[in-house]
């Protein structure tokens, strides 16, 4: 069990102030104890994953912060099945599957993050989401009691999951079925889809992936080009030039990042009359 406070080197965005206290679970046993031990002393607890999709405010996160790892990050295959624990790398689970001629996975080509974090939101790219290929998940919930989940139980939408939005449960594992194909073509898929993340988006450090959801009929990044922000400045944060649905971060404050949402948003309603709505994550408090 590792134990640390700072949360800015454990996000693609390098920002955010300290958590009370931040903590790897390596095993099930330690992550029991660590639940237990919040519920008892009523401490707020919060879980990330691989730290790709999140802002953290400056003044930091009250409690716990807890990242499932070691044992926690394996990715085992069973002829079609695909069985993920939460702290395994997505990365991980689609080089696996393309290892053994599964396809369905190759949406999810160049997604950071882990596949507990995946689930939770229900990423996807390239015309694909987790709820198309994931059967079941298992969670543990804040009194280290475990269930069991179906698909349809999940309550999957757009970038949301209906079992994820109370905070309370967290991904131990995600069951995915694949279909069999030819490990050649599954690969020259995931390396298209690949050349195209890379060609429109900029590199993965300093960004958190999408920071708006696309909405209904729109894509943010074409609505915030069109509303010329591209290249926009709020202190040390700046919309991509080569995308406008990504922020970089060059500084270190997240109320640089905030502001530069907040403009983003008003300039936006303003000239479209289309409310923007934040898919990145933000948590912890204003400095």
């Amino acid at each position: 069990m590792k134990i640390d406070e700072r949360l800015d080197k454990y996000t693609t965005l390098g920002l955010g102030g300290p958590a009370d206290c931040m903590i790897d679970v390596v095993d099930m046993q330690s992550l029991k104890r660590v639940l237990l031990f919040a519920k008892k002393q009523k401490m707020p607890l919060t879980v990330i994953g691989g730290g790709s999709n999140i802002l953290v405010r400056d003044g930091g996160v009250r409690g716990l912060v807890v990242r499932l790892k070691e044992d926690f990050s394996s990715v085992t295959i069973k002829g079609s099945k695909v069985i993920c624990r939460g702290g395994a790398a997505l990365s991980g689970a689609v080089i696996s599957s393309a290892a053994k001629g599964l396809a369905g996975f190759e949406f999810a080509a160049g997604i950071p993050g882990t596949v507990g974090g995946a689930v939770v939101m229900n990423a996807g790219a390239n015309g694909g989401e987790i709820k198309d290929v994931l059967t079941s998940l298992t969670v543990i919930d804040r009194s280290a009691k475990i269930k069991k989940l179906s698909n349809k139980k999940a309550g999957f939408a757009y970038r949301d999951a209906a079992f994820a939005r109370s905070g309370k449960l967290i991904v131990i594992e995600a069951v995915f079925k694949l279909k069999k194909s030819a490990k050649e073509a599954v690969k020259a898929k995931i390396l298209e889809n690949v050349k195209k993340r890379k060609k429109s988006q900029p590199a993965c450090w300093g960004t958190a992936g999408s920071v708006f959801k696309n909405p209904k009929g729109y894509f943010a990044g074409r609505l915030i080009e069109e509303c010329g922000l591209k290249g926009r400045k709020s202190g040390k944060a700046e919309v991509s030039v080569k995308h406008g649905n990504f922020f970089v971060n060059r500084g270190k404050k997240a109320e640089d990042f905030l502001k530069l949402i907040a403009l983003v948003k008003k300039t936006v309603f303003k000239k479209t009359g289309v409310k923007l709505q934040e898919e990145i994550k933000l948590m912890g408090e204003d400095k």
